[in-house]
């Protein structure tokens, strides 16, 4: 099984939420049952 890594640079004014869902090769969607995974970003100070 191999294991892949992403790495995002989002340039943000001010602290916030980030919602993400992914769709795999096949274009099946896992958006968490509706509510997105949500990861909390502090903007660089």
């Amino acid at each position: 099984m191999k294991i892949h890594q992403y790495m995002v640079v989002i340039p943000l004014l001010t602290n916030g939420f980030l919602y993400l869902a992914f769709k795999d090769s096949f274009k099946n969607t896992d958006d968490n049952n509706g509510s997105f995974y949500k990861v909390f970003i502090k903007s660089k100070e």
